[in-house]
């Protein structure tokens, strides 16, 4: 490996980025988050003023990591503001609410930590327009930060993941129910012995792109509708959120990438499960269930994610990834399988010590009161 460099650059048109991100996305170990369909799909839904730049690494004339970085001036507590940069984010935190995870840069595999940890640096000292830069839904070990840059304030909220390991399953020779704990099996069997009196209980995924395109609009009236009901927004009220995966399920079905699973008792639809497919992994995004096809006991959740991963193992795909987040429905279903991180690196400047010995203060009075 020689000398690496790294640039930061404006964002080439689509074209050529597109040549770039696919090129080195089949040398590297990558993500869903990282891969063109994502990126492409963000970059493109961007308007002018969200337009991120490039940070690139290079050894000699091969391109060997890639990022996008955006930018954006947040406000918060109505008085301070900060220059934020943000790795494939815009950090405007609505545009944002689209969540990425199991992000990172993109580098070669052959030289992936030190690239990385490259990149990193040079943003963290080279580049003098920020206050914050954000490294959202980070996964992996990012602990060398506070020793590369301890002129730096370090902000880390950590949220555990839960997979199912299909190939383990498959190996065994059990089937998955057998995999979940007694209580978790109790559950699901109670849930099909209600579902299945409107009939069988069926999961089937989209096969075409307009039949993926209708089981995403309606999930998206059944979320709607639930959150709704409870007083929340739901998150396909955010117009760049809904824009978003209606665009990327309307590009990437069609490659394999987007999988779309409606799960019906009889002629009833329970819900539907949102997934994305990146080289065997199966990744759960969002979701709609209809909860008023039976009583309060019934799981259609449990039932819904039961059933999609015996689907993909009949696949052949290795991992069904609920996510980031500690939920109980992740840990009925899932085995710990690491964790993601949202990380924030600040300037040492007066604003943020003043925030943080108010943040303090605020901590401090609500113990005393308690």
């Amino acid at each position: 490996m020689g000398k690496i460099e790294v640039e930061v650059v404006p964002l080439p048109d689509c074209e050529e980025l597109r040549e770039q991100w696919l090129r080195l996305e089949a040398a590297a170990d990558g993500s869903f988050f990282t891969s063109w369909s994502w990126i492409g799909c963000l970059v493109r839904g961007l308007g002018e003023a969200e337009r991120p730049q490039l940070v690139r690494a290079r050894d000699g004339d091969r391109i060997v990591g890639l990022g996008l970085l955006g930018g954006h001036i947040n406000r918060r507590h109505r008085m301070l503001t900060s220059r934020v940069r943000s790795l494939n984010a815009t950090g405007n935190p609505l545009t944002d609410e689209i969540s990425i995870e199991h992000n990172g840069f993109l580098v070669d595999r052959e030289e992936a930590s030190a690239t990385a940890r490259g990149m990193c640096r040079h943003l963290a000292e080279c580049l003098v327009d920020w206050e914050e830069l954000r490294l959202d839904g980070v996964a992996g070990d990012w602990s060398s930060l506070a020793q590369d840059h301890p002129e730096l304030e370090i902000v880390q909220r950590t949220y555990p993941c839960y997979c199912v390991d299909l190939n383990a399953i498959r190996t065994s020779g059990s089937t998955y129910l057998e995999w979940l704990s007694p209580n978790a099996r109790a559950q699901i069997r109670r849930s099909l012995r209600e579902y299945s009196k409107f009939g069988a209980v069926l999961a089937r995924s989209a096969s075409t792109r307009d039949e993926a395109i209708a089981f995403l609009r309606e999930l998206r009236e059944l979320h709607q509708r639930y959150w709704t009901a409870r007083g929340e927004a739901g998150s396909f009220s955010n117009a760049f959120f809904d824009r978003f995966h209606g665009r990327l399920v309307a590009e990437n079905f069609d490659q394999g990438s987007i999988q779309l699973v409606k799960i019906t008792a009889g002629e009833f639809v329970l819900g539907y499960l949102y997934n994305f497919v990146y080289q065997g992994w199966i990744g759960n995004y969002q979701s709609g269930f209809d909860y008023g096809l039976c009583d309060r006991h019934c799981r259609p959740g449990l039932v819904a994610h039961a059933l999609a991963v015996d689907l993909n193992l009949a696949l052949g795909h290795r991992a069904y990834d609920f996510l980031a987040g500690d939920y109980q429905y992740k840990r009925t279903l899932g085995a710990p399988c690491g964790s993601m991180h949202w990380i924030v690196l600040r300037r040492n400047l007066l604003k943020f010590r003043v925030e943080n010995r108010l943040r303090g203060l605020k901590h401090l009075v609500r113990q005393m009161i308690r």
